[in-house]
């Protein structure tokens, strides 16, 4: 077998004992959510999402908070280097925003106490920051601006934020049933 890895594709040849090409194989990654949200994550006893959509599409934003929770370092992986996390949201008719970051991108930045994620110019999926901090059982993303690609509101509940290791499918999430606000502007929820 040979494999070729080139950015997100991965091609798989299967040769035979005299060098033919018997099968082969090509995977690519996408940058965008997965149709259905993943399971199995863990969950934390603080959670907050709030989306607004304006008139203006460069002054949409959304955010997402996981407190209180456990936050395995190993199981996270490490962004800075291979590991390729995607944070998304979901209604009740599937992916909402978000999708996955670049693994080793210069906006990353590894500390003893987590990881975090800057880009001022809002290229991926409108992800503007990103905090996950272990001890203090903490993620934080932002999304702002036209590239967050905000959809129209209201929402159908239950709304459904996560954040997934999509090389090892380990998981984080928080599940809002109802909404304190979802209107055709914005949406708030929170947990508990």
């Amino acid at each position: 077998m040979v494999l070729d890895i080139d950015g997100d594709t991965l091609a798989a040849q299967f040769l035979t004992s005299t060098g033919l090409i018997h099968d082969s194989f090509r995977i690519v990654k996408g940058t965008a959510c997965a149709t259905a949200p993943a399971s199995g994550c863990g969950v934390a006893p603080q959670g907050k999402l709030t989306i607004s959509d304006n008139a203006d599409p460069a002054k949409d934003k959304w955010l997402w908070k996981w407190k209180g929770g456990t936050l395995d370092a190993v199981a996270l992986g490490d962004p800075t280097d291979q590991t390729d996390l995607a944070v998304c949201v979901y209604d009740a008719g599937g992916a909402l925003l978000g999708g996955s970051l670049s693994p080793g991108a210069a906006e990353w930045t590894a500390k003893t106490s987590g990881v975090s994620y800057l880009d001022p110019a809002l290229a991926r999926h409108g992800l503007f920051k990103m905090k996950m901090k272990y001890a203090a059982g903490l993620i934080l993303a932002k999304g702002k601006g036209a590239n967050a690609a905000v959809p129209a509101l209201p929402v159908a509940l239950p709304l459904r934020a996560q954040l997934v290791n999509l090389d090892t499918a380990a998981c984080w999430e928080s599940v809002f049933v109802t909404a304190k606000t979802n209107t055709t502007t914005k949406v708030v929820a929170k947990t508990p």
